[in-house]
């Protein structure tokens, strides 16, 4: 029978709550990620990824003692600082410090290989946070970063699988509060990645899925180099690179350049710029580093030569 809560340990009800909280959670946003990247959502690619990591992250140092909330973490939402406390945890070094991209793809596959992983946690941690949104960076993605994002949430998995305060490998830890004859399909051969015995990657990777997830499967297994080793016919990825303009940009700054718009310089232009920004600043909650870029760009754009009137 499985283990109800009153029947565990302290440390086992920790270990409950950590993956419950964080690491069902991180599983739901991963997967989430896979199918926006599948068909072409920046936004909501960035958004997911980085939330995904935040919680995996977090679970990762739950499981090694450490708070996630202040003073032990500065800002719990700040991926490059969560990311720089877990590489310093991975003493057998399971997180990869650089991208490998599969060859042969094409071209936009390899726009991220060679990269650090700490370069692109911080590329997340920048356009999928939630200022990323009002910020006036272009986002975009491209076919290559899936890759990334598969073999960093597959080897936080890893790590965490094997480095936690029990002691124990969690899947066998799971098996012992879950026995298999409890479980439709149970899994014989766990993978180096795999935690829970009904965890939802866990059970998707095995051909089971819970009531309303049929379609979860193929958005998990596609194209996906670091959880699956077997590739079948029929499946799909995006693998070209989709620009997102940064909207906040587009109105406020680059409406004003006399170069990409003939009417950029009439009075009634530079008026409706003016009320709208007086509008967002009473109306969006726009971080002050955003609104120092947007300011230096238009000073940037005054001191540009400016078109000569034919």
């Amino acid at each position: 029978m499985r283990k109800c809560p009153s029947e565990m340990s302290l440390q086992e009800r920790q270990s409950d709550l950590i993956q419950k909280l964080f690491i069902d959670s991180a599983d739901n946003d991963y997967l989430t990620a896979r199918w926006a990247f599948q068909n072409a959502l920046p936004q909501q690619a960035l958004w997911s990824t980085a939330q995904a990591f935040e919680k995996y992250f977090k679970s990762i140092l739950l499981y090694n003692g450490l708070p996630v909330r202040k003073p032990s973490i500065k800002d719990g939402h700040n991926l490059d600082e969560l990311f720089q406390k877990v590489i310093e945890i991975d003493s057998s070094s399971i997180i990869p410090t650089e991208i490998q991209a599969p060859h042969g793809v094409n071209e936009y596959s390899q726009l991220w290989d060679g990269a650090s992983m700490l370069e692109f946690v911080t590329f997340f941690n920048v356009l999928g946070a939630p200022e990323g949104r009002y910020g006036i960076r272009n986002k975009h993605i491209s076919g290559g970063m899936i890759y990334a994002v598969d073999t960093i949430c597959m080897s936080l998995r890893k790590l965490v699988k094997h480095q936690n305060f029990l002691g124990e490998d969690l899947w066998e830890v799971s098996c012992r509060n879950t026995p298999f004859y409890e479980l439709d399909n149970p899994v014989r051969e766990p993978k180096c990645w795999m935690i829970a015995t009904d965890g939802l990657l866990e059970r998707l990777h095995n051909g089971g899925a819970f009531i309303g997830h049929h379609n979860l499967k193929s958005v998990f297994s596609d194209f996906n180099h670091a959880f699956f080793e077997d590739k079948v016919t029929g499946e799909s990825m995006f693998a070209g690179i989709i620009e997102h303009g940064s909207p906040l940009f587009n109105h406020l700054v680059r409406a004003r350049d006399p170069q990409v718009f003939e009417n950029a310089n009439s009075v009634e232009n530079i008026r409706a710029i003016n009320q709208l920004t007086q509008w967002v600043d009473s109306h969006i909650s726009v971080a002050s580093e955003t609104k120092f870029r947007m300011n230096k760009a238009i000073s940037e754009l005054k001191q540009k030569p400016q078109m000569p009137t034919p």
